[in-house]
């Protein structure tokens, strides 16, 4: 690993405003060259947060569920997918 300290973030609901946060956080380079981040989340819905923003994305997407989840992953930014289903789906606005 690179020697960084590794935070992580959870999205949190779905519909609630995690991923623009996440988004935020991750638009400030100074803070990304000093810490290491994992998401907990679904890649699909700060995929679709960063293509509304104007976002690139510069994550790395794990299957949270799969074997290399477990294993050393050498990347500063890694969404670890919980692979929830029907996400794009909800039928309530955020708040």
């Amino acid at each position: 690993m690179n020697g960084k300290p590794t935070i992580g973030i959870t999205m949190g609901d779905p519909a609630g405003i995690g991923p623009q946060i996440i988004l935020k956080a991750l638009s400030d380079r100074k803070l990304l060259q000093k810490l290491r981040v994992v998401i907990y989340g679904a890649n699909d819905l700060l995929t679709l947060s960063a293509d509304k923003y104007g976002v690139n994305p510069v994550w790395f997407r794990v299957d949270a569920t799969s074997n290399r989840a477990a294993q050393p992953i050498d990347s500063d930014i890694i969404i670890l997918d919980d692979g929830e289903e029907n996400i794009l789906h909800l039928q309530h606005e955020p708040s």
